[in-house]
């Protein structure tokens, strides 16, 4: 801390070991202090300055040792008087002594005019060649050069001066002459700043970077955080909810940037998911709820298998894959309303960003009871698990009205109890991605699952008497096989800006 100061000692006077810390404190405060813990007399001469501030650590040092140091290093040192009295005085500094001036060399002179080369491309060459006593003096207006040097330099260099200025100074033939370079023209440049409605400006720099000049720039301002869309049909600019582009260049390329940049800010797509959940009874006889194949109006209309298809499964859950033209996917639909075995279960519908989840859910809470033994009380608490069927669909807007749909389904059946009176809960899951046209349908289906039903018949009153209960009535459990099958159909949500993409195209 400031002003702080520790000090302890382990022997007596100069030749004791000790260990002071001081930081940004005054000399004659540390002085004091130390020397009183001491009991110790000290003097300060009027030359010291007192109030110089010192910072230190020094740990199991002997004092004279430590005082050496500090004293030093402001310029002062200890002197030992009578009777046991430190003096601080100041360490009086040594008269200079003058150094011999040497001396000065005898310097020769060597001349030369020159009559085609320039004075100052000579000076540049011949300056490394001179020792440090030597010179070179120019006239530009005369075109001579003079070397002043030693004796002993210009002897060793001999003929290479000679050598050297006449290769230097010769003239050049017009063939060997430098052509002289046009001046380059004055590039002009514009800042401008664009205002960005849709996309990311950080993800858009990136993109228009490349189209800069090489005294161009772009900076980017506003948000930066995404949603993980895209703004543009495959351009893979995240949407930021707008900012600014800031753009320095010549005029030709803020045009063309700006160009760019009105084809890619444009609102991310939307997507709206119509999801059909139907679930059909299968028996011995019917081992799938829906026929691949239908008839309307006497003709055959058949639910082809999408190659595109891929999927990756978990547990014992197998899809099978369909795709259904949008002009026939009412017949299907009709078809399946007049099947006894088979009905609706639900047909939401979201409307989600691209690259987005839209989650569906269709299915039961089942609530039941778990014994809970903590510290030797058992306690009872009703618990509930979902069952059911999740889907979670992601689509992207390709080319050509092209959706991408990547597709998760996950299975939650209810299993057999264990012998505390829990349920056992079945969890199957698959994923795959499908190509669908607009306004066209997928259809996955294999989703089949095994039910317990148990039913009790019982004589009226009778049968509700707890010892004669079991006597009037019984229990029956039929096993029940149902398959679910979902049909998805994605329509891209038209904007001003998609309507007018279409037109031009």
């Amino acid at each position: 801390m400031n002003g702080e100061l520790q000090i302890s000692f382990e022997n007596p006077i100069l030749d004791r070991i000790v260990t002071i810390r001081s930081e940004n404190e005054s000399l004659s405060k540390l002085l004091f202090t130390l020397f009183k813990q001491y009991n110790a007399n000290i003097i300060m001469d009027k030359d010291v300055d007192g109030s110089q501030k010192v910072t230190f650590n020094l740990e199991n040092v002997p004092l004279k040792v430590a005082l050496d140091e500090i004293l030093s290093s402001l310029g002062y040192k200890y002197e030992e008087a009578s009777g046991g009295i430190l003096r601080i005085v100041t360490i009086p500094q040594l008269p200079s002594v003058p150094e011999e001036e040497a001396p000065p060399q005898k310097l020769e002179t060597k001349s030369f005019t020159l009559r085609h080369a320039p004075v100052s491309k000579l000076r540049e060459v011949l300056q490394p060649l001179i020792s440090g006593d030597g010179k070179i003096i120019d006239d530009e207006r005369t075109k001579s050069i003079i070397i002043m040097d030693t004796p002993e330099t210009l002897a060793t260099l001999g003929d290479t001066l000679d050598k050297i200025v006449s290769e230097l100074d010769r003239e050049v033939p017009e063939e060997e002459k430098p052509l002289e370079q046009p001046a380059p023209p004055e590039i002009k440049l514009i800042k401008r700043v664009i205002k960005l409605d849709y996309a990311n400006p950080e993800e858009l720099q990136k993109i228009l970077t490349p189209m800069l000049s090489q005294t161009g720039e772009i900076e980017p301002l506003g948000k930066s955080s995404g949603t993980g869309g895209s703004a543009g049909a495959g351009i893979g600019v995240s949407v930021g909810q707008g900012g600014y582009l800031i753009i320095t260049d010549t005029p030709e390329i803020v045009s063309q940037i700006e160009r760019e940049i009105s084809r890619l800010d444009v609102p991310i797509p939307q997507v709206e998911i119509q999801a059909y959940i139907v679930e059909s009874t299968l028996s011995d006889e019917i081992e799938s709820g829906v026929d691949w194949s239908w008839t309307r109006q006497g003709e055959k209309t058949e639910i082809s298998v999408d190659a595109l298809g891929t999927e990756k499964a978990g547990g014992l859950l197998k899809l099978r894959y369909g795709n259904i033209p949008a002009k026939e996917f009412t017949a299907v639909l009709t078809a399946l309303s007049t099947k006894s075995d088979t009905k609706l279960l639900s047909s939401p519908r979201i409307t989600v960003l691209e690259n987005n989840q839209a989650k569906f859910h269709s299915g039961d809470q089942i609530g039941f009871s778990k014994i809970i033994i903590q510290e030797g009380i058992q306690t009872v608490e009703t618990v509930f698990q979902d069952v059911g069927i999740e889907l979670t669909v992601s689509p992207q807007v390709k080319s050509y009205n092209i959706i991408s749909l990547l597709i998760n389904v996950q299975v939650r059946d209810l299993g057999e109890m264990t012998p505390t009176g829990e349920p056992t809960i079945s969890d199957r899951s698959a994923q795959t991605q499908l190509l669908v046209r607009d306004g066209d349908t997928a259809v996955i289906g294999g989703l089949t699952s095994d039910r317990i039903a148990e039913n009790v018949k019982k004589v009226p009153l009778l049968g509700n008497i707890p010892l004669l209960k079991r006597l009037f009535s019984y229990k029956k459990k039929t096993k029940k096989k149902t398959e679910m099958t979902l049909f998805i159909t994605p329509r891209i949500v038209k904007t001003e800006a998609g309507n007018q993409d279409e037109i031009e195209q």
